[in-house]
């Protein structure tokens, strides 16, 4: 009975064991979903930036050139 009880406990540990193995990788793959939707999310909002800067690049060199035109103005 001693040798039926000891060989239950082994298939438990062993089972055990085998849970916590499974677990992992479904922990692992979770962690690079979300690994990815922050890279995705950091993505949208650089592109969010660029756009800011190109359009303040394009402002920016409008201003320049009606300051230059003014500045003209006052050379001649």
């Amino acid at each position: 009975m001693q040798h039926a009880v000891q060989a239950v406990r082994e298939v438990s540990a062993l089972i055990a064991e085998i849970d916590t193995a499974a677990s992992e990788p479904s922990i692992g793959i979770s962690q690079i979903r979300q690994a990815l939707d922050d890279i995705e999310e950091l993505t949208q909002q650089n592109t969010s930036l660029v756009s800011h800067l190109a359009r303040s690049a394009s402002t920016l060199a409008s201003n320049a050139d009606t300051v230059a035109g003014t500045m003209a103005m006052f050379r001649t």
